[in-house]
């Protein structure tokens, strides 16, 4: 994760172009609060050259973020909030919220937390509950789910891997048809997407939905040979309460459910992964007012530094470090520093002390993670299955389901450390690349 720039120009339905360092100690700000720079048309074409220029007149540029590793980012985000002091469990589901009765409103006073893992069910009490399940906040709520006045369905989201197209900058835009398009840097590659859909599953026309809405706006056509591979994402779509229609909402919304009859219950939907932290610091401050919780110390989300971060300069000093030990070579170096900032100095110590986790996890060079980096996952990312390393701690994870051969070497690293002895040539299977 890290600053960059973000912005929008003019070519009928004002495009939007935005840069990123990938690990910054600056905290991120959004495009509605960073600063705005007009770049020229030319400006414009030089940072984005895949851009067709028709109608261009240029582009506003301001500060914002990217993330390489959207799992990892949720990782920092979580052991930031360790770090605070914050309790965070792991395959643990919200099955029930349990509430004293009153003549008019029922009052939250207990949640009932099952373990998916061992199906263990606890209750432990609660005064409030933050309810940010995203396409799930109806359902995470139980059986007041159907008393909530919540109204939401699942919007999915189409991110298209391809070869790099050009420019280090973020950019979105509309087709002529008003259709959001983003085309985004990624690890030497290229991630096109469009706007959300409606829909339950994906299927192989949303490849064909997203590269139609990239040829109206790109110089050159991506085809469907040049994918590399396909990611999806998932937020809640929310109904418009005066015409009926359901959209993905790009700023955050709070609902205390005040005509539901519910005391106790915070619902939080929309937003962003830039805006993540004005989010939360609206979250809290929503809490501070409506509630006797009172923080135990002075607090901003939107500048406190998440765990691990380093800035640029400092990042590749790292990795000229980590090379110089000789414990791991350049490109190992390099993403290890990308994906855990100054943990990546914690990982290369256990590759020091045991040389043969310096491996390579996969013989596809794209796919650069090492044994370490699984160890790293169960010792220090709570990690707790095979599953969990393979697609929501390792980078490879995005890049679409690991094969057969990089799930048994995952499965020979961690398994002796969750306490199971890896049953030789038997492989875990995994029927999905969602890295959430």
């Amino acid at each position: 994760m890290g600053r960059g720039r973000a912005g929008a120009g003019g070519r009928r339905h004002t495009p939007g172009l935005g840069r990123g360092a990938l690990r910054d100690d600056e905290p991120p700000r959004t495009p509605r609060s960073g600063r705005l720079s007009w770049l020229s048309a030319r400006s414009a074409r030089s940072a984005a050259p895949w851009l067709r220029t028709d109608g261009l007149t240029g582009a506003v540029a301001v500060d914002d973020t990217i993330s390489e590793h959207p799992a990892r980012l949720v990782l920092a985000v979580a052991r930031s909030a360790v770090d605070l002091g914050a309790d965070v469990l792991t395959h643990a589901s919200l099955t029930r919220v349990v509430t004293e009765p009153g003549p008019v409103t029922d009052t939250v006073c207990a949640v009932e937390i099952t373990d998916r893992l061992s199906g263990a069910a606890y209750v432990t009490a609660a005064d409030v509950v933050v309810n940010a399940a995203g396409s799930s906040v109806r359902d995470a709520l139980g059986d007041l789910g159907p008393r909530s006045g919540l109204a939401v369905r699942r919007a999915r989201s189409v991110h298209v891997l391809t070869h790099a197209v050009g420019g280090r900058d973020t950019v979105i835009t509309r087709t002529r048809s008003g259709e959001p398009v983003a085309v985004s840097p990624w690890r030497g590659m290229s991630v096109v997407a469009s706007g959300d859909v409606l829909e339950d599953l994906p299927s192989t026309a949303d490849v064909d939905r997203v590269l139609d809405a990239a040829a109206d706006v790109m110089r050159h056509t991506v085809t469907a040979d040049e994918v590399i591979g396909t990611m999806f994402g998932e937020r809640p779509a929310l109904e418009d309460r005066i015409d009926g229609t359901y959209r993905s909402a790009d700023r955050v919304r709070l609902d205390w459910h005040d005509g539901s009859h519910i005391t106790g219950v915070l619902t939080v939907t929309g937003g962003t992964w830039t805006s993540a932290r004005a989010s939360g610091a609206t979250v809290a401050d929503a809490l501070l007012r409506a509630t006797r919780i009172h923080p135990a110390r002075r607090f901003d989300s939107r500048v406190e530094p998440l765990h691990a971060a380093l800035a640029e300069a400092d990042r590749s000093r790292l990795a000229t470090d980590l090379l110089a030990t000789g414990v791991v070579d350049g490109p190992t170096a390099d993403h290890l520093t990308r994906l855990y900032g100054s943990d990546a100095a914690a990982v290369a110590d256990l590759v020091r002390a045991d040389p043969r986790l310096g491996r390579r996890l996969s013989s596809d060079p794209a796919r650069g993670d090492i044994a370490a980096q699984a160890v790293f996952a169960v010792t220090h990312e709570a990690a707790q299955t095979v599953d969990d390393v393979a697609l929501r701690r390792l980078s490879g994870g995005v890049l679409g389901a690991p094969g057969h051969d990089e799930l048994i070497a995952i499965a020979a690293v961690v398994e002796p450390l969750l306490g199971r002895a890896s049953a030789a040539g038997d492989a875990p299977t995994t029927s999905t690349s969602d890295s959430r």
